[in-house]
């Protein structure tokens, strides 16, 4: 086989490989959205209270998937955490078990507050979380990239067959040029 043809056949497999696996690129559609809580509330007198609260977007329908808070420090504290639309509407309590509740599209305050009891001065206390959402669709589970299993596993089929194709048409010529090797191409 000759260094034009070798070269022919190896950019064709690379071409092949490069679009199996753009195809398989393509993969899930429910990316989780991961929303970090850290807040940390320092020199407080015993009864005090502080809070702080960020502004959060979930661009799609979602449901809440994990809801990972974890509170910290010395004394006696209670502790609050609360999803709320920012248009008003029932608020979730992200201490109680809300793992799996379902978030409409839209803007949303995250709200973490603390009120100390028993605080000695120049103590903190800390909170540090994750929330996590995933994408809902209404009456069916989200896309995570199960249904492009078709495409890719035809790709891939596509993709062996003209290998196979390929090489049997590389081992036809060199049989042939074995045969007549004096014989003109």
């Amino acid at each position: 086989m000759s260094r034009a043809r070798r070269f022919s056949s190896a950019a064709l497999v690379a071409a092949l490989v490069a679009a199996c696996l753009l195809a398989g690129a393509s993969g899930a559609d429910a990316l989780p959205r991961s929303v970090p809580l850290s807040v940390e509330f320092a020199n407080l007198l015993p009864g005090g209270s502080a809070s702080h609260s960020w502004q959060v977007d979930i661009p799609y329908d979602a449901r809440l998937q994990k809801a990972a808070v974890h509170r910290q420090g010395p004394g006696v504290a209670d502790w609050t955490a609360t999803l709320c639309p920012s248009r008003g509407g029932a608020c979730l309590d992200l201490l109680g078990a809300v793992d799996g509740k379902p978030v409409a599209a839209g803007s949303y305050v995250l709200a973490v507050g603390v009120t100390v009891t028993s605080f000695a001065p120049g103590d903190a206390q800390q909170m540090d979380g994750r929330l996590t959402f995933v994408q809902r669709d209404p009456g069916s589970l989200a896309m995570t990239g199960a249904g492009s299993v078709v495409p890719l596993l035809s790709a891939a089929l596509a993709a062996v067959l003209v290998g196979l194709l390929l090489f049997v048409i590389a081992r036809r010529r060199h049989s042939d040029e074995q045969v007549t090797p004096g014989a003109p191409r």
